[in-house]
């Protein structure tokens, strides 16, 4: 066996491990080929974007670079490790997940996927008329795989049968299925009972520690039935957003004796309604959950979204999303807690009712120590919630800001961009307000944002003058995208910019 291939080998072997893929990128820049440096470089880059969170300072710029090191080296990857797949990911400066056809899955992969570093499937919908069953079961390619994404999961009862109940599936870690058959029969004589009896008496899914569910039609008929699973006892990440469960099928979930190393589970775009919020926070304060999301819970009245903030098992959660739940003032003093959300890198609050005076309340009481991502979007929080912001101190810490549709005007936009406070700041969303080209003209002689990479500026009555003043100031310098669609920029001014610019600008 040659280095080259021991070396990729304990890749293969230690897939959670970065010291293989370290010790593969020292030899690549020891011999010194043509892009051996590059590649070196590329494996480093994306081990350390691995271990960064998605919104930590200096992503942007890693992620610039290796973009334009995929397309330089995506197909030398592919040729090197014979990789027939129609799409391609990689994962830690290598290939991790690829997407095939069933045929190719069946038929090809054995004579590449063994000797790759490719641990992800996602595969689309078999054929209706095709009978897979025989050569789905215990099928040898199954060994080969970490996780298994079914795009469109069988509607034959056989073929998902043949691929969970496999011998050789028992490697497996991670499982993404959409079930969105109705709790009825459906065409190829699979009904709902039947989908989840399969799933969930699985004896290869024993070792499975993340199951996503989302965007199917489980109700909390289903949800119970997960819940009394006894072979997924090793989960530890469970999504089921964008269903149909309601409260009684949350509580059989995070009461479920059969989850006890479950510490996350998504029921964002669910039925959860203002009772049933209520009863839910009063009823499970003490479950341990590290992380629960509860994403996009629409149409709650504020009373309800405060007594839910005001449950324990929040406590030191890393993530909350309250998208479109009007926030009162009791919400928002909950929310300025000392203590509770430390621990918190990412606030959703946007379609929340903000206005400037309660960001005002939450820039002046608040305390996110690790907060990097902040979505406002689709409020009213104006120029005095906008200058709130800007002289925050737990603004320090961001990294990434959404203010679209906020009905901001030039003076809060000029308090923002003569900020002390967002040095660290690299993704700021601005469209859709009502800046024009005097506020662009301000800020391009004065942005003390140094550190900003993206920035958003679409359907801002923006014109000729302001987006060369922008694109040409030597305070933006650092910016890498400037998005202007939307703007009332000339034909001839647009030409002009996409010349001389490029990538640098979207129009």
């Amino acid at each position: 066996m040659s280095v080259q291939s021991s070396l990729l080998a304990a890749v293969r072997e230690f897939p959670e491990d970065d010291a293989p893929r370290l010790i593969y990128a020292d030899w690549f820049e020891e011999r010194g080929g043509d892009f051996d440096f590059e590649r070196a470089q590329f494996i480093r880059l994306q081990c350390a974007l691995a271990q960064m969170g998605p919104d930590e300072p200096g992503r942007f710029d890693l992620e610039s670079t290796e973009h334009k090191w995929l397309q330089r080296f995506t197909a030398l990857w592919r040729a090197e490790q014979r990789i027939v797949a129609q799409q391609l990911h990689f994962r830690r400066g290598f290939p991790n997940h690829a997407r095939l056809s069933w045929e190719s899955f069946l038929t090809e992969a054995m004579n590449w996927l063994p000797e790759s570093t490719v641990r992800h499937i996602a595969l689309g919908p078999i054929p209706f008329q095709t009978d897979y069953s025989a050569p789905l079961r215990n099928h040898p390619i199954y060994q080969w795989i970490g996780s298994l994404e079914l795009e469109d999961p069988p509607v034959n009862p056989n073929h998902l049968r043949a691929i969970l109940s496999s011998r050789n599936l028992y490697g497996l870690r991670g499982l993404r299925l959409r079930p969105y058959y109705p709790e009825s029969t459906i065409p190829g004589n699979l009904t709902y009972v039947e989908y989840l009896d399969i799933l969930t008496h699985s004896e290869a899914l024993r070792e499975l520690r993340t199951l996503d569910l989302r965007g199917g039609s489980l109700s909390d008929r289903g949800a119970a039935r997960l819940a009394q699973s006894s072979v997924l006892q090793n989960l530890q990440s469970l999504n089921l957003s964008s269903n149909r469960i309601g409260l009684a099928g949350v509580r059989n979930l995070v009461r479920s004796r059969f989850f006890p190393n479950l510490r996350r589970l998504s029921i964002g775009f669910n039925l959860l309604d203002e009772l049933s919020l209520r009863q839910f926070a009063e009823a499970e304060r003490d479950i341990p959950f590290q992380l629960l999301e509860l994403t996009d819970i629409a149409s709650i009245s504020s009373p309800d979204v405060c007594h839910f903030l005001e449950w324990s098992g929040l406590d030191g959660i890393e993530q909350l999303r309250l998208s479109g739940s009007p926030l009162c003032e009791s919400a928002m003093r909950v929310l300025c807690h000392p203590v509770r959300w430390e621990g918190m890198n990412r606030l959703d609050l946007n379609q929340t009712q903000l206005s400037g005076w309660s960001m005002r309340w939450l820039a002046e009481n608040g305390h996110f120590p690790k907060l990097r991502r902040l979505d406002l979007s689709h409020n009213s929080i104006r120029d005095t919630g906008v200058r709130a912001i800007a002289s925050a101190s737990w603004a320090e810490t961001l990294t990434a800001l959404n203010l679209s549709r906020n009905q901001l005007g030039g003076p809060g936009t000029k308090a923002l961009f003569q900020s002390t406070h967002l040095g660290l700041l690299e993704r700021l969303d601005l469209s859709a307000n009502y800046l024009g080209t005097p506020t662009m003209l301000a800020i391009a002689e004065s942005s003390q944002l140094t550190n900003l990479r993206e920035l958003n500026l679409e359907a801002n009555h923006i014109d000729d003058e302001g987006a060369v003043a922008l694109l040409t100031s030597p305070r933006l310098a650092s910016v890498r995208v400037f998005r202007l669609a939307g703007n009332p920029i000339s034909e001839s001014c647009r030409e002009m910019l996409g010349e001389s610019f490029g990538i640098r600008v979207t129009l």
